[in-house]
């Protein structure tokens, strides 16, 4: 029997109706398409972490703070533009070491890392992007979209560096124990190239050369904070308004 092309949509449609409406219980369980993961990353769930993308490995324990922006697996999803689906997924993302990890059973496994793909964990979008250094060296990492506008995208970055543990000099004082140590930056992309944003506000100003006066009067009456992603969406939702 011959099944006609609507016959095969609608099937189609129903099978992504059935994986959207997936229990929690249900997701546990789901086989990982190896078309979105690094196979070759694969390890075992355990309580330790890379160091500074070597083979070595410490007690997540025995450091104070976290490596994961939420250290529980959520179910997301590995996007694209053109294709718009997705297996859900249990997912999360790994500041330190700058990667989407996937629970597969009783293993993590790491997403491809492509500028094609990119994951979809708890309604917020994770991009891997070209950026420049402060050096001007080029380099690739993963940007959080925050906003995205008609002529200008917003993106947050969050990094983290490893602090060891500080040996305390006498028996009166005690060690510091080792320590992740976050920061985060912003970033926009105009024009398809992405670009830091100052944290200085009149810098940050003369990003935007035609918008200068505009965006002095905008920041000092609405009271914006460039530190806070709220206040950064709200102004970049302005900017992207005003913006010919």
């Amino acid at each position: 029997m011959t099944i006609n092309m609507k016959t095969k949509i609608f099937l189609y449609l129903s099978f992504l109706f059935h994986l959207g409406g997936m229990t929690y219980a249900q997701a546990q369980h789901l086989e990982v398409n190896d078309v979105v993961l690094n196979v070759a990353s694969t390890k075992i769930l355990s309580n330790t972490i890379r160091l500074n993308e070597s083979q070595n490995t410490v007690d997540l324990k025995s450091i104070k703070g976290s490596p994961y922006e939420n250290e529980e697996f959520l179910i997301g999803k590995a996007m694209n533009d053109n294709l718009k689906f997705s297996n859900p997924y249990f997912m999360r993302y790994n500041i330190y070491n700058d990667v989407i990890e996937i629970k597969d059973k009783e293993r993590s496994v790491e997403m491809s890392k492509s500028s094609d793909v990119y994951a979809l964990i708890n309604n917020r979008e994770y991009h891997y992007e070209s950026y420049s250094d402060e050096s001007g060296k080029l380099k690739k990492g993963y940007f959080i979209l925050l906003y995205k506008g008609e002529k200008v995208q917003l993106y947050a970055r969050k990094t983290q560096r490893y602090k060891d543990v500080v040996k305390a000099k006498t028996s009166y004082h005690q060690d510091v124990p080792a320590a992740f140590v976050d920061s985060k930056d912003y970033s926009m992309k105009k024009g398809g190239q992405m670009e830091f944003l100052s944290r200085n506000k009149k810098e940050l100003i003369r990003q935007f050369p035609s918008l200068e006066a505009n965006l002095k009067n905008y920041i000092k009456t609405n009271r914006i904070d460039v530190n806070k992603d709220a206040d950064m969406i709200r102004l970049f939702t302005h900017i992207d308004q005003e913006l010919k």
